[in-house]
């Protein structure tokens, strides 16, 4: 079989979504399971690249599952600018951004200006603030000005949209990695709350077991 390879660059804007930790932890990209909160231009769709050629989509870990994969939906068809009508889902990445580029019908021009239908999903943080706050203060004045809002850090503002990914509450333990189901030992100190019961499993369950159990089924 004789593959295509067609290079494709994910633009970038001057104020750029990024990929969510607590959807898309950086240890579950690309780690051979598809990964569906990872399905995004943000996260590379689950490829853990920065800069994709069609030949690595096929080793994205989501995109073997594109519903039409190998069928209509082909490397020569992916990406290519024209909207093909057989690789629209999220799985193939709405045809690797031709159809869609956070959600079906959303392309990024729309992102913040004003509230579009098609752009107020989860997935494209509804419409980057336009159709509603994210939290109560959180709004697009200080979302992802460079300086981390207590107002917007919290997952459905994407931590202030990575302003306050890098913000810790002790050594190795960010505030995205607080509350997120998975057990972080190095958030297991009482100025992290604990990791907010992440690491409250079961009675007698220490932190290095239940870390390993979350680790496991992620």
């Amino acid at each position: 079989m004789l593959w295509l390879s067609l290079t494709f660059w994910i633009p970038v804007s001057s104020i750029d979504m990024l990929c969510n930790p607590n959807r898309c932890p950086p240890i579950v990209r690309g780690d051979g399971t598809c990964n569906p909160g990872c399905m995004n231009p943000f996260c590379n769709y689950d490829t853990g690249v920065l800069y994709n050629t069609s030949a690595q989509a096929q080793s994205s870990d989501c995109f073997p599952q594109c519903p039409a994969w190998g069928g209509e939906c082909t490397l020569s068809t992916l990406g290519n600018g024209d909207c093909a009508q057989h690789c629209q889902d999220y799985l193939c990445g709405y045809d690797l951004g031709d159809c869609g580029y956070c959600a079906e019908s959303c392309q990024k021009s729309q992102l913040g200006n004003e509230c579009d239908p098609e752009c107020n999903t989860d997935s494209c943080y509804y419409d980057m603030g336009a159709c509603s706050e994210c939290a109560e203060g959180c709004n697009l004045t200080i979302w992802g000005d460079g300086i981390c809002n207590e107002e917007c850090n919290s997952s459905p503002c994407n931590y202030d949209n990575g302003d306050c990914f890098n913000i810790t509450c002790a050594p190795d333990c960010y505030l995205w990695m607080i509350g997120n189901s998975i057990c972080d030992e190095t958030c297991y100190a009482e100025e992290c709350n604990y990791d907010d019961v992440d690491c409250d499993c079961s009675p007698g369950c220490t932190s290095e077991l239940c870390m390993r159990w979350g680790l496991q089924y992620l």
